[in-house]
């Protein structure tokens, strides 16, 4: 009977589970993203420093008799700086606007300029170009290859060293006697376009190291120049 009385008993319903608050979910989210590895922030900012070299054609810009009629190699001293601001539209695409600003080194002036065409000309120090770009990071880890393109504006310095004229002076040629090799600058662009590529190593949570091979073809004025970078970025 005691048996019959325990299976007819009524049995407890079991309690339920608790509700999640609102916002738990978003907690539970966040503390999985803070969790992750890598660096977080969404905005950049790099400073890079770097030198250049390539090949080029056309008129130079110090005298336009000076002319390269096929494209040769041609270096781009003394070097680049480029600073760089962008946003990272998820975290392993940026999109950044950098500045860069040539100085050029090596150039010596021509004896045909002022109002008597024989005082010195003051040979070229500096060219700047504007670049949109994309970058990807394709790593995980410390260490991120990245890949990418950029797109813009201005004008890319090379050096060349032209051959003297005749034995005898002539104005083609530089230097106080116009007996002296001209160096002359070929600009290339003033569009630009090209692929990178690179790495960031991330040496905190918001500071990177950055070192890039960046590519530039310019045109009309032909240039295909390639700089190789190196700096510091962060990541806030």
């Amino acid at each position: 009977a005691g048996g019959d009385d325990d299976d007819g008993a009524p049995k407890r319903a079991p309690k339920p589970k608790p509700r999640k608050k609102r916002g738990d979910d978003d907690d539970d989210k966040k503390d999985d993203e803070a969790s992750g590895p890598g660096q977080k922030g969404s905005f950049f900012l790099g400073l890079t420093l770097g030198s250049g070299a390539g090949i080029a054609s056309g008129s130079a810009h110090g005298d336009s008799a000076h002319k390269l009629a096929s494209a040769g190699f041609a270096p781009g001293l003394l070097g680049q700086v480029k600073p760089e601001f962008g946003y990272f539209v998820t975290p392993t695409t940026l999109l950044s606007i950098a500045a860069r600003l040539q100085y050029v080194t090596g150039l010596n002036g021509e004896t045909r300029c002022g109002a008597s065409g024989t005082a010195a000309c003051t040979p070229l120090t500096t060219v700047g170009a504007v670049l949109l770009r994309a970058t990807w990071l394709l790593t995980d880890g410390p260490f991120r290859f990245t890949f990418g393109g950029e797109i813009g504006g201005g004008y890319i310095a090379h050096t060349q060293t032209f051959p003297l004229v005749s034995t005898g002076k002539n104005p083609a040629n530089c230097g106080a006697d116009q007996m002296t090799q001209c160096v002359d600058a070929l600009l290339g662009g003033p569009f630009l376009i090209g692929p990178t590529v690179g790495f960031f190593y991330e040496l905190g949570d918001s500071v990177d190291l950055v070192v890039g091979l960046n590519s530039e073809l310019g045109v009309p004025n032909f240039t295909f120049n390639f700089d190789l970078d190196a700096g510091i970025a962060l990541r806030l």
